[in-house]
């Protein structure tokens, strides 16, 4: 698919900004990122739903 600039440009600050969150997670336990569909968001659960 593709993006405009915009939001290409919002896609890569959301990446920054949760890289620093699970930066933050001492323990490691929660993980942040961004999915593009959810195929993806499933494959991260395992096809968990």
């Amino acid at each position: 698919m593709k993006l405009r600039p915009s939001e290409e440009a919002k896609t890569e600050c959301a990446r920054k900004f949760f890289a620093r969150l699970s930066e933050k997670d001492a323990a490691g336990e929660v993980t942040y990122d961004v999915v593009t569909d959810y195929g993806q968001l499933m494959s991260l659960f395992g096809g968990l739903a």
